[in-house]
């Protein structure tokens, strides 16, 4: 088992972590102080690329809720489901939580349309808890699915080739 709380016996506590600070980043990270960026040039272009980020996250957050909803493997808590299936197809043929590197994908994107410090701070403290909630949801995937431990050695968590 992990060495990190379950926060719950679904790891309800996970999902609330990442739930408020998904609302922080929606509304909280609106204020604050902004990233100053003196040329108006490379500013557009940020918050052009950060738009771009936002639709690219939404598409694969889209896609990986699709396969593990067809799967009948879907849940927002990190044990998971009796009856699902290991997805390792899409998105996940690739990294092991697409889900959340999609949600850091957003809050990485949203950093950039509004050159928002506070957004950026809020996006990292995001991927901290979605990595520690991925650690503790690996380790009911395990017992669940007897090839997981396959799966987890050839696929990234997070980033492609990366982590």
């Amino acid at each position: 088992m992990s060495r990190l709380p379950s926060l719950g016996s679904r790891g309800e506590g996970w999902v609330a972590l990442q739930a408020g600070l998904l609302f922080l980043i929606a509304v909280g990270g609106r204020f604050g102080p902004s990233i100053s960026i003196a040329d108006p040039t490379l500013a557009s272009a940020l918050v052009g690329a950060g738009w771009l980020l936002v639709a690219a996250a939404g598409a694969l957050l889209v896609s990986s809720i699709a396969l593990l909803s067809n799967a009948r493997s879907f849940t927002v808590m990190p044990r998971p489901i009796e009856t699902g299936s290991l997805v390792e197809s899409g998105p996940y043929a690739f990294i092991r939580h697409p889900v959340y590197s999609a949600l850091v994908l957003g809050g990485l994107g949203l950093t950039l349309v509004r050159l928002s410090w506070p957004t950026l701070i809020l996006t990292v403290a995001l991927l901290v808890v979605l990595d520690a909630k991925r650690r503790s949801e690996e380790a009911w995937l395990v017992e669940r699915y007897p090839r997981y431990a396959d799966y987890r050695r050839r696929t990234k968590a997070l980033v492609p080739l990366l982590y």
